[in-house]
Order: structure tokens, then sequence, then C-alpha cells
């Protein structure tokens, strides 16, 4: 794993939202990767970004489990997903909780860190679930 995914994985550890930004011409991208695609520098620093984001685009899964109950029913289960807007444009493909489908897009949204075993992982809440 290169340095910038491991600094990457110790801030979202930690609980802190970050983005790369190359500091050769100044862009932030997603995902973390050891070179800028816009400029190719290898010189990556995480940022910080400018909140609150946008719900760009979504979808709601629907999937259906087996309860293994008497009554041989099923249940469903939904996720949100979606791609949330960054204010410099960046795009990322997320979970999205607490938001109501009807009006998601354009939606002020935060990350919100959760624990998934020993990870620390982020999820996007409306910004005015403060």
């Amino acid at each position: 794993m290169s340095g910038i995914h491991e600094r990457f994985l110790e801030e979202r550890r930690a609980g802190r939202f970050v983005v790369p930004s190359c500091e050769g011409c100044g862009r932030t991208h997603w995902h973390p990767r050891s070179h800028c695609p816009a400029c190719g520098s290898t010189s990556i620093a995480l940022v910080e970004p400018s909140l609150p984001a946008h719900v760009y685009s979504y979808t709601v899964n629907h999937r259906p489990r087996k309860t293994g109950g008497a009554d041989g029913g099923d249940q469903t289960s939904t996720a949100m997903v979606g791609y949330v807007e960054l204010d410099d444009g960046i795009r990322i493909l997320t979970n999205l909780e607490r938001i109501d489908p009807h009006h998601a897009i354009g939606t002020a949204v935060r990350p919100e860190p959760r624990r998934v075993g020993e990870e620390t992982l982020f999820v996007f809440v409306p910004a005015s679930d403060s």
C-alpha cells in the first residue's frame, strides 16, 4: 500500500473525513491514489473538504432476506446509495442515511463516521442532523 493510502486510512480511523489534493496543480480528486489524475504529480496531501456536500444522484436498493421465522415470511432490507458532490466538484459514491428519498436530490449532507469491526467508514447524513 502506498504512503497516501496509509495516511488516508489513519485519518479515517481517527474519524476525520479527508480527500486527496494535488500540491502541484491544487486540484482535489477521489479516490486516494499515489498520483494526481490531472497533472501526474506524486505530491499529494490530504485535506478536509469544504462542507456541506449535496446529494447528486441516488438509488434505494430493496433486498429480500429470509427471516427463518415459523411463518416462513420474508422481510425486505433497504439501503440508500448515491453520489454526493463536494463544492470542488468531486463526486463520491457512498451510503446515505436518514434522507427522504422523495426529496433527496440537492439535499445538503455531511460525512458521519461508522465503526465496522476495526475499521471506520463514512456514510452521509443530512447536514441539519448535528
